[in-house]
């Protein structure tokens, strides 16, 4: 991986073009998105949440959205009223309004009129031996966030054409961190004559992939009972 990947192997020309850069911890990404959206001429636009009553849930759309034209965003909420888009497509803004974000789809070139979404914090109660469901607390946003860089934290179960990791030794703290990242592109650089695929920014060494002691215990003793 590292000979075919390591980002000093690539072209400058290539590197401008990929995708995400998964990063081992939030800061790290959050530095990269602010500094490429400064990089970007034009007005920066700032649309605020709208929280009511006891909301809990967790939100990749951030309470305070900024974004600009050209800047590469990720969409963070299936559309369940027309199945236009899905959580984890990316994109590029076109255009900002006040009640909608034009984006252009990278996979497909659509172009998508992107509107603000609830998410909703549910309760459960005991009514009359019937569970019913009870609406807490509602969080509204448009559904999207910058993503020219997030942590593999938020990058689990995704599957992204084309990624950099940017993780060095000091970083790699969790089990299964280097797995989750290694795991959401579907190929290699190259591939068939691809541009898309994984990257590194980092040099990999065998040191960061940390195993889970319990998950090793439980195959070992799957293999005991087996012999």
């Amino acid at each position: 991986l590292n000979e075919n990947c390591y980002i000093d192997n690539i072209e400058e020309s290539e590197r401008k073009e990929r995708d995400v850069v998964l990063c081992a911890v939030n800061r790290r990404a959050d530095v990269i998105n602010h500094d490429r959206l400064v990089s970007l001429e034009g007005k920066e636009y700032e649309y605020e949440a709208r929280i009511e009553g006891d909301f809990k849930g967790k939100v990749l759309s951030p309470e305070l959205l900024k974004l600009k034209v050209g800047a590469q965003v990720m969409i963070t909420k299936n559309d369940n009223e027309h199945d236009i888009y899905r959580n984890g497509d990316v994109c590029v803004v076109e255009q900002c309004g006040l009640s909608s974000i034009k984006v252009r789809r990278k996979f497909d070139s659509k172009q998508i009129t992107i509107k603000r979404d609830i998410w909703e914090s549910i309760e459960y109660k005991l009514e009359g031996g019937k569970i019913e469901e009870e609406v807490v607390g509602t969080y509204e946003q448009f559904p999207l966030m910058l993503c020219w860089a997030f942590s593999v934290h938020k990058a689990q179960g995704m599957t992204l054409p084309s990624i950099c990791i940017d993780i060095d030794r000091k970083e790699s703290f969790a089990s299964g961190q280097v797995y989750v990242a290694l795991t959401r592109m579907t190929k290699i650089r190259g591939e068939n004559g691809s541009n898309e695929g994984l990257t590194l920014n980092k040099k990999l060494y065998p040191s960061m992939i940390i195993v889970d002691e319990e998950v090793v215990d439980y195959y070992k003793n799957i293999e005991d009972k087996l012999i």
